[in-house]
């Protein structure tokens, strides 16, 4: 059977994230969910890279939220302490990064993963 170009794929997709952090005995271990990224043909990711270079951010944190919020609409698996899901919003990326120093890497890692590489580096 033949390849099938398809370019209405849809205009996201889930894929896991696995933040590395130091548990309270002083383990490593993987904090784990999922986000809702958006798909880039090759020319558009293109684009979304050499727009980001060129912006003046003020502050690694900010530019961080902004590149999430340009590259995913959502996320599960992330509660709050009341263990409600948290809203997909511009402040609780913010704390996400600022509490987890890894969050921002292991998001942008995940992302590249998926549309450069099929998710073929973590066996999905």
């Amino acid at each position: 059977m033949p390849f099938i170009l398809d370019t209405k794929t849809g205009n996201s997709f889930k894929y896991p994230v696995n933040i590395p952090h130091i548990n309270g005995e002083g383990l490593p271990e993987k904090i784990g969910f999922k986000m809702v990224f958006r798909r880039f043909s090759r020319s558009s990711y293109l684009a979304l890279q050499d727009d980001l270079d060129g912006r003046d951010i003020q502050g690694g944190l900010l530019r961080d939220v902004d590149y999430v919020l340009r590259v995913a609409d959502g996320w599960e698996g992330i509660a709050g302490p009341d263990a409600a899901e948290l809203p997909f919003t511009a402040e609780n990326i913010k704390t996400l990064l600022d509490h987890y120093p890894a969050a921002a890497g292991a998001i942008v890692d995940a992302f590249h993963d998926a549309v450069l590489r099929g998710g073929v580096a973590r066996g999905n």
